[in-house]
């Protein structure tokens, strides 16, 4: 962790971007379409891919896709935040 004084304006900045990471990783995601799907699952055996599904919080009626900490597909309606794309 940086050593940042507790009372700095760095460290206000610091703790409050530490609790929204998961928020900032909107590169992360992609559209919900089979493309996109066939390139992520290009050179996986069936059994990894069913993993990926079943262990991950996957929707296929969801408008996006990324994988999360653990290989596993999570899907999400709309981005986490609001962006201009």
């Amino acid at each position: 962790m940086p050593t940042f004084v507790k009372s700095s304006i760095a460290w206000m900045i610091f703790t409050t971007l530490s609790k929204i990471k998961d928020d900032l990783a909107c590169s992360e995601y992609y559209p919900n379409e089979e493309e996109y799907l066939e390139i992520l699952s290009s050179g996986k055996k069936p059994a990894e891919i069913i993993r990926m599904t079943i262990m991950g919080d996957y929707r296929w009626t969801d408008e996006f896709v990324r994988l999360d900490g653990y290989a596993n597909l999570e899907s999400v309606r709309e981005l986490p935040f609001d962006s201009d794309f």
